[in-house]
């Protein structure tokens, strides 16, 4: 799959042309933007990510963000910012598609990564998952250890700090 090589390329155009459920334009050695569409009453998927912080750009479309016990209402040009350890989910619930681009630092996907749904992301992100079973504390779901990861994101969804979620407004 092709990565973008125009790095002068403003990503907040690249997630408002994006189709795909989720899609790398780029991948850098430490940082890498991902950008997803989702369809109407659809949603990202409630995870944790260990070991870093996640910042999330919202391009067009409304939804509901949760951060960990927060909701708030997101919409066109705001940032939701979710602390490492913290459960999060954002649900569309808009009429238009809800575009938005999140930077995973270090990179979270294999570079190039398309998805056309959800369904084909979660198969491969199950697929490269190591199957020892453990249940997150926070979910009561399986633990999403990725191979190959490093030893600080292999936590198992437990502990981590409980910093105050955000969401910010951008002019």
């Amino acid at each position: 799959m092709p990565e973008i090589q125009d790095h002068s390329r403003p990503v907040v155009d690249l997630a408002r042309e994006n189709t795909e459920f989720r899609k790398v334009p780029w991948t850098g050695d430490k940082t890498q933007p991902v950008l997803l569409a989702i369809p109407e009453g659809g949603e990202i998927g409630g995870k944790v990510h260990e070991g870093h912080d996640q910042l999330l750009y919202f391009a067009t479309g409304r939804g509901l963000a949760k951060i960990g016990e927060t909701e708030s209402e997101v919409s066109d040009g705001d940032v939701s910012i979710v602390p490492s350890g913290v459960f999060h989910d954002f649900r569309h619930t808009g009429s238009e598609i809800l575009k938005l681009f999140t930077t995973d630092s270090p990179p979270e996907h294999d570079p190039g990564t398309e998805h056309a749904t959800k369904a084909e992301a979660e198969a491969d992100d199950w697929s490269s998952v190591d199957s020892h079973g453990a249940i997150s504390p926070l979910t009561g779901r399986r633990c999403c250890c990725y191979k190959g990861a490093p030893a600080y994101q292999k936590k198992c969804w437990g502990g981590g700090p409980t910093s105050e979620p955000s969401v910010l407004k951008v002019s």
